[in-house]
């Protein structure tokens, strides 16, 4: 518990679900809302 900071292992636990190829998958998710959103708005501006 020492090397991530964390007061009591209930802390660990809470914050167990964020492993970094979690946090991976949703800012892949995040990127692709983001440049679909980004397309859509190209398309109408050149209309």
């Amino acid at each position: 518990m020492e090397l991530g900071g964390w007061s009591s292992y209930e802390m660990v636990l809470r914050h167990a679900h964020l492993r970094s190829d979690h946090l991976s998958e949703a800012a892949k998710r995040l990127e692709n809302t983001i440049l679909s959103h980004q397309d859509k708005h190209s398309v109408c501006e050149l209309s």
